[in-house]
């Protein structure tokens, strides 16, 4: 038996859990391709030219469009977590141990992890004895 977890449950994509802050899955990830900026150019106005300055305008507006749409799911993927999932901390130390750096896990974003690792390392040099000089 598989326990239903909301990153597990099949009512969110998995790829959701991996978005970045950019709005992307992958570093070199485009938001937008040119040949998508062409075919929309192309819907709007099949016979019309455009400036360079138009088309940029027009591919600023996707992007902005596809990344609001894709902070969008990776919120909606942290609050999943931390609304609904029972196995949230044992996720986050799993994550935590195990050095993730990508993802979502136990309901913090990857640049949260780095900071939680940061803090429990501060904490643990301030803790361990001193050797005097």
């Amino acid at each position: 038996m598989t326990l239903k977890t909301p990153c597990n449950d099949g009512s969110n994509n998995p790829d959701d859990w991996f978005i970045g802050r950019d709005g992307k899955q992958y570093g070199d990830d485009e938001l937008v391709t040119e040949e998508e900026v062409a075919a929309h150019l192309a819907q709007v106005d099949p016979n019309g030219t455009r400036s360079e300055d138009e088309i940029q305008r027009v591919w600023d507006r996707m992007e902005s469009i596809v990344k609001r749409e894709a902070l969008q799911r990776r919120r909606h993927a942290r609050e999943a977590c931390h609304d609904d999932c029972y196995f949230r901390l044992a996720c986050l130390d799993l994550a935590l141990k195990n050095g993730e750096i990508h993802g979502t896990w136990g309901g913090y974003h990857e640049e949260e992890l780095r900071e939680l690792r940061r803090e429990i390392s501060r904490r643990t040099r301030a803790r361990e004895p001193r050797l005097l000089d």
